[in-house]
């Protein structure tokens, strides 16, 4: 086990797409495992029932809610300093660029532009498995049977655990029950869409490493490769200068 640990410390990149390839196989080897899973929560008289819980809409209103806090807090922390200045109780600018670039590759154009648009995996509540009209494919089976917004992989799944991101931001004495606390937060949002019967098991657990991969190479490349602190703040400072350029000539006293 801690050889495990010691090597995802080490190399966090091919750790996480390791693991989504170890994920994989036994879904697209035995993908009976998403059918049975999904149907522990369906019911032949009323479907997904799970849908229409009140408090498992609330769960999920919630998770809404929290990703459009945390997005609307990076874009303020970007926007700001390009038309103000650095400030002091918002986000540092390397901070917001790293969770903005990860949640924009990973649960934004990775998941949701690309495998959801073009795998074609029908959802569970689709499939004429539990009682929809189309058929059944295993996970990373390129299919036409949706055409738009499909089951693989799950966005929510993605955008829930993308929030692991803010762990980094964590002090270090605080970061472990950071990432617990956010992961059983994650967890219960990925797992409200297989009792809705948005997803399939394999739809959630493939969205969550895809995204950590993506988040892992993002952090090697914001906080351990050639972007500085400094350089980050110095090329906001100059991008602010520039815009505010045309105004000084405008607006600005004449000598």
């Amino acid at each position: 086990m801690q050889a495990v640990v010691d090597f995802a410390g080490r190399r966090p990149i091919l750790f996480f797409l390791v693991l989504t390839c170890l994920v994989s196989l036994p879904f697209v080897l035995f993908p009976a495992l998403d059918l049975a899973f999904s149907r522990m929560f369906f019911s032949a008289r009323g479907g997904f029932t799970g849908s229409s819980h009140p408090f498992l809409r609330a769960v999920r209103d919630a998770g809404e809610l929290a990703l459009k806090g945390i997005g609307t807090i990076c874009l303020v922390s970007l926007v700001y300093p390009l038309l103000v200045g650095r400030a002091k109780y918002l986000l540092k600018p390397r901070d917001a660029l790293f969770l903005a670039t990860s949640l924009i590759l990973g649960p934004g154009l990775i998941v949701n532009s690309f495998l959801k648009e073009f795998w074609g995996r029908a959802r569970p509540r689709e499939i004429v498995e539990f009682g929809g009209s189309l058929p059944f494919s295993r996970a990373w089976e390129i299919v036409s049977h949706c055409p738009s917004n499909c089951s693989f992989t799950s966005g929510e799944g993605a955008s829930s655990i993308w929030m692991m991101a803010l762990v980094v931001l964590v002090p270090a004495a605080f970061r472990l029950p950071a990432a617990l606390g956010i992961f059983l937060f994650a967890t219960a949002l990925s797992l409200n869409r297989i009792v809705f019967g948005g997803h399939f098991l394999s739809d959630v657990l493939l969205s969550w490493t895809i995204t950590l991969s993506v988040i892992a190479l993002c952090h090697h490349y914001f906080y351990r490769g050639a972007i500085t602190e400094e350089g980050v703040d110095t090329w906001f400072d100059r991008a602010r200068d520039f815009l505010r350029a045309p105004f000084r000539l405008l607006f600005g006293k004449k000598g």
